[in-house]
């Protein structure tokens, strides 16, 4: 049974290696896409996605994620900000 975790929930927070797998890349999921506006927390989220071992930009290129161009999310794992909210979906698609 477990405790009380310093976010002070009964059990830890789940990490990467937690992920069900079964339908999703061999990384073991897709990408992930934090998709707060400025001031929202969104470097925060950045930290804690590399302290979660995923390779992450904080507001990545943003004239190029307006022109559509998410090559740069080819070796990245996960994204947030600005430059990430407005294009979720297409980021999702491509």
């Amino acid at each position: 049974m477990g405790g009380i975790g310093a976010c002070g929930c009964k059990d830890p927070p789940r990490g990467v290696d937690d992920l069900d797998m079964s339908e999703t890349t061999p990384r073991g999921f897709n990408k992930v896409f934090g998709i707060g506006l400025s001031r929202t927390g969104t470097t925060s989220l950045d930290v804690a996605m590399w302290h979660l071992g995923l390779t992450s930009l904080h507001n990545p290129h943003p004239e190029r994620s307006v022109a559509g161009d998410f090559a740069f999310m080819d070796e990245h794992d996960a994204a947030s900000d600005i430059s990430i909210a407005h294009a979720f979906v297409a980021l999702d698609e491509a």
